[in-house]
Parts: structure tokens; sequence; C-alpha cells
């Protein structure tokens, strides 16, 4: 499995860059080496190689998106259940029609 990744990476890699064989050198690249400060250098370097791994190899897969979609759908599902079941009303009376809770006083009078 490391290897495909590998193969995986390593093509997509030549496919970003637009070069058919691994001698090829990409445009972008002779710009950063003629840069004479090597910290804007390897600053450039991040800036594209930051390019590559956005667009290659963080981007989410259609499965791994299904999936959390589908998971996000059963945590939503779960807690509108939640929320119905808190907002069911309760039958204040007995079977018998008589109130079942009856107010409660203290006996004293305002």
């Amino acid at each position: 499995m490391l290897s495909a990744t590998k193969a995986y990476i390593c093509a997509a890699f030549m496919s970003w860059l637009g070069t058919a064989d691994t001698g090829t050198s990409p445009s972008w690249l002779s710009s950063i080496v003629k840069e004479e400060n090597s910290a804007v250098q390897w600053e450039n370097l991040c800036i594209q190689l930051g390019k590559f791994v956005d667009e290659y190899v963080m981007t989410e897969f259609d499965i791994e998106r299904a999936w959390r979609e589908q998971l996000e759908q059963q945590r939503q599902q779960k807690e509108n259940q939640r929320s119905n079941l808190s907002l069911t009303p309760t039958p204040l009376d007995n079977d018998d029609g008589v109130n079942a809770q009856q107010p409660c006083t203290s006996g004293m009078t305002t």
C-alpha cells in the first residue's frame, strides 16, 4: 500500500508540474533559485509546494465526503428526535377526566 501511495504522489506531483519525466524542472523553480536570500527561497518553495499539497494531497475523496455527510445526517436526525421528544406535550388529565396535577397552594393569602 505504501508503494502505491508513493507512486500516486510522484505521478500527481509530475502532473501538477506539467512534466513527463523526472529530469524536467518546473518554470517557477528557476525564479526561486535566482533569489539570493535563502529565507525568501524557502518561503517561495513552501508556497509552491503548499499549492500542490492543497490540490492533490489534502483533497477529500467522494467516498469520504459521502461518509461524513451521512454521519452528519444521522447526528442531526438523533438531535431532532431528542428535541421532538422534549417538545411532546404530556397529558394533564387522568383517564377519569380529573386533572392529575393540582395547583399547589401554600395557604397564604395575598
